[in-house]
């Protein structure tokens, strides 16, 4: 079973990439560019897929993470993705990513030690 730690390092991971992704990018690039706009998106519904699966104590425990909002958005990517909004995803990436690492982190950082301690095991 994969532990919430291990679903935090998964959110961390898929929103670095999604950063290297967008290194020197502007909006007209980034619009101009499907491959990077299907990896963003592919990404992003890594990000809803962990979110999914984050324990409801975990979630409980931090209201603070909008985990209805990011599922919400991975929902769309999978189930609806002709509504996929290029713009969206965009503004995803400048104006979400930072905080939801911050959040990630803080939501790692309070995981009772043997739940970190097992993932670290598992490395």
């Amino acid at each position: 079973m994969i532990s919430d730690a291990e679903r935090m390092e998964h959110i961390l991971g898929a929103i670095q990439r999604i950063k290297g992704f967008v290194v020197g990018m502007d909006r007209d690039a980034f619009h101009a560019n499907q491959t990077v706009q299907d990896a963003i998106a592919y990404n992003i519904t890594i990000i809803g897929e962990a979110v999914r699966c984050v324990s409801d104590g975990t979630k409980s425990a931090h209201p603070e993470v909008p985990w209805k909002q990011i599922r919400a958005m991975r929902n769309i990517l999978i189930h609806d993705y002709l509504r996929t909004d290029v713009e969206a995803l965009w503004n995803v990436v400048q104006n979400d990513l930072d905080d939801l690492v911050r959040m990630m982190k803080s939501v790692k950082a309070a995981l009772p030690p043997t739940a970190v301690a097992a993932e670290s095991k598992n490395s």
